[in-house]
């Protein structure tokens, strides 16, 4: 007979193996070396970093007087890691990423808002960083907090490789720029690439070093970058133009179950190993960004 435990370990590899598949989307990785960085150490992009959102269900957020109180619950403990791991001890409650088109237009992945239902019961967070002393604020300013007012145009099956969603916010975002992005042609072969968002909910992160696999296909293009379930719907940059040249909608898998110590590690992969990330090309939406 096998023994308790055994069988809790083939029950929880079946289940973990199961999700992986079923939300393949929101799966990423870590190629070569980790290039997450927080906001106030890589400057230059926090003008950018301030037009990205990330979106949180509602039951993580109690309204405090004017502003909003974030439920804590760390990456470490949210996602069952043997640790250690980076950033392991702030809050990880976010589920996507999105970011500014137009004052009051946001783009994130299909499958981070998939129903109407997603638009009345995620919140829009702008700022959600950490500080320089490691901390990471839990009562979050009103004027930081946004709603969706209506879906204008989404799109996701699991049987398509196109994976969108364009949403309008309760207001303007007026104390921020909407990013710049392609409007025509395709990226090159060779570009520098940064993303910027929330891996697995965490505060927000620039994520440099992405270098481009594939850029065959018409719908995305496939790169190596470090990203997480949370970078869906992450814009990614070209470094030299600045430009929005992708949403961040699938990829590898985050995470490896470690038998030995029944916990999660961040599932690491050499560069040009592994599947890649696809990000999905900003010129197929156009018609409902420009």
């Amino acid at each position: 007979m096998l023994k308790i435990e055994s069988i809790l370990f083939v029950v929880i590899v079946v289940f973990f193996t199961f999700y992986a598949k079923t939300v393949y989307s929101m799966n990423k990785v870590i190629y070569g070396t980790d290039g997450r960085m927080e906001i106030y150490e890589a400057p230059f992009y926090a003008e950018l970093a301030k037009s990205t959102a990330i979106q949180m269900p509602n039951r993580f957020i109690t309204p405090v007087g004017n502003d909003f109180q974030i439920s804590p619950s760390t990456f470490k403990r949210s996602y069952d890691l043997c640790g250690p791991e980076r950033f392991e001890t702030q809050p990880a409650l976010g589920r996507c990423t999105g970011f500014l088109v137009a004052p009051d237009i946001l783009v994130t992945a299909g499958h981070c808002m998939h129903y109407a239902e997603d638009c009345k019961e995620k919140t829009w967070i702008f700022d959600y960083v950490a500080k320089e002393d490691g901390t990471v604020d839990s009562l979050i300013p009103e004027q930081n907090v946004y709603h969706c007012a209506s879906i204008i145009s989404q799109y996701y099956e699991e049987t398509s490789d196109n994976d969108y969603a364009v949403i309008r916010l309760d207001r303007p975002a007026l104390d921020r720029a909407p990013l710049k992005f392609r409007t025509a042609g395709k990226i090159d072969n060779y570009p520098d690439l940064v993303v910027i968002g929330n891996p697995s909910g965490l505060p927000t992160k620039v994520t440099l070093g992405g270098t481009m696999r594939s850029n065959t296909h018409d719908l995305f293009f496939t790169a190596n970058l470090d990203t997480f379930g949370g970078n869906s719907g992450s814009p990614v940059f070209d470094m030299n133009t600045g430009l929005v040249e992708g949403i961040v909608v699938r990829g590898e898998s985050d995470f490896n179950y470690d038998s030995d110590r029944s916990c999660f590690v961040l599932n690491k992969c050499s560069e040009g190993e592994c599947r890649g990330e696809d990000v999905l090309r900003i010129t197929n939406i156009l018609p409902f960004i420009e």
